[in-house]
């Protein structure tokens, strides 16, 4: 039954079906609102997928979609599906269990760099986000618009920015360590 669900109905068609006005793949993220036109997206394979860009509410399939807008559980959220696409529930899912959610590596993990590292990272930022802008680079403006669909605002609030060439900074400079723990020289 998930299978067939997810063949007959689209995420756009979802979107259609709660009243979503999508503008070509792109709408204002419908779980968290926000004003952003390009902040949600529907793309993939006959528009079977969606992205929230603004605020990172999810990404997911038709189902997952649908749990998020109605805040049912997974087997609830099927079965509503199903009647919505028209599925005759011909499936059992009370054995159906979803796969749990899995993350490569915690927050807590991470180690945060060093005050040197941050200070040049942020020169670093600022001289490629003036890069973008810069008549030179136009070429990386027009991709990010006409090809990555990310207006002004996305553009400004994500901090993107252009390396138009390479740039090498020792890791001294960044504060970071120059041996390894045996004692031998790290390269640059």
């Amino acid at each position: 039954m998930i299978d067939e669900v997810k063949a007959r109905l689209t995420v756009a068609d979802l979107c259609d079906h709660h009243g979503i006005e999508l503008r070509g793949n792109r709408a204002p993220c419908p779980i968290h609102g926000g004003n952003n036109k390009e902040g949600f997206a529907v793309y993939g394979d006959n528009l079977s997928r969606w992205k929230c860009f603004t605020r990172d509410c999810g990404a997911g399939d038709v189902i997952s979609l649908h749990q998020q807008l109605t805040g049912l559980e997974f087997k609830q959220a099927i079965k509503e599906l199903a009647g919505i696409a028209g599925v005759v529930s011909s499936g059992n899912l009370s054995k159906y269990t979803p796969k749990p959610k899995t993350f490569i590596r915690s927050v807590e993990t991470a180690t945060p760099p060093n005050a040197t590292w941050r200070a040049e990272m942020l020169k670093f930022i600022a001289y490629a986000q003036s890069q973008l802008r810069h008549p030179d680079n136009r070429h990386a403006m027009q991709y990010l618009k006409s090809e990555r669909l990310l207006n002004d605002d996305t553009i400004n609030q994500a901090q993107l920015g252009y390396n138009p060439k390479p740039i090498f900074i020792p890791r001294k400079r960044l504060g970071l360590p120059t041996e390894n723990k045996k004692g031998e020289t790290l390269k640059d």
